[in-house]
């Protein structure tokens, strides 16, 4: 028992090690998970915990940055938006990821909110048309959370366009929530680092959400929705 111990041992600071090597090989990795878990059971917790491991690294694949030039296009994620020239672009990253979504959930406090004119929209006319811009044809029900008190006008317009498309549309007023999030078909989701009236005017990010904190999260959001 002991032999097997120190092995044991001896193999997961191989693993950390190859983890927290920028430079290490993840096909080195993956093989070192494989030959231990499946020849070395050592406990469901060691299994389990190397599931989770496995699950990540497979998790990892490159994502156009809408940003990116030349041979790095395939290699780096899009993060950022809001640069000088690149709005129609990045609008275009965000449709494609929510395209063919039937059911999409947003959470932005300032969604049915117009501040005034920036260099993205003029008017508040023109904000309700992106937003309708943005969702996909294939959509059939859109619920959002929102601060009290949404704009009047926004909401009926929005709503409007949604009884035309026969799209299900269902609003939770909350104070609640702080970050702008996208969930399509409840099982993906994507944070926005600004609200939708200020996507493209300022720089900002757009970064993938967990699968384990999309659950916490929409735990969270159901509590929200049992409530009101």
């Amino acid at each position: 028992m002991n032999n097997e111990r120190e092995l044991l041992t001896r193999h997961l600071k191989e693993l950390l090690e190859f983890v927290e090597n920028k430079d290490s090989d993840l096909s080195q990795v993956r093989h070192w998970i494989r030959y231990w878990w499946w020849d070395h059971p050592t406990g469901d917790e060691i299994a389990s915990r190397l599931r989770r491991i496995e699950r990540r690294l497979e998790s990892i694949e490159p994502q156009r940055c809408a940003l990116a030039e030349g041979d790095r296009a395939d290699r780096v994620m899009h993060l950022v938006t809001g640069i000088e020239g690149k709005n129609r672009e990045e609008r275009k990253h965000i449709t494609s990821w929510l395209s063919g979504t039937s059911h999409l959930t947003v959470v932005d406090p300032y969604f049915f909110s117009f501040s005034g004119s920036n260099k993205i929209y003029r008017t508040q006319t023109q904000y309700v048309e992106s937003i309708i811009e943005l969702l996909p044809r294939t959509l059939e029900s859109i619920e959002v959370f929102h601060l009290p008190g949404p704009n009047r006008a926004i909401f009926s317009n929005i709503e409007k366009h949604c009884r035309k498309k026969n799209i299900s549309l269902r609003n939770w007023a909350t104070t609640e929530v702080h970050d702008r999030v996208l969930i399509k078909n409840k099982t993906e989701a994507r944070a926005l680092g600004t609200s939708f009236g200020g996507l493209g005017n300022k720089i900002a990010f757009v970064l993938d959400l967990p699968q384990e904190d999309l659950e916490i999260f929409w735990r969270e959001l159901n509590r929200i929705k049992s409530r009101a």
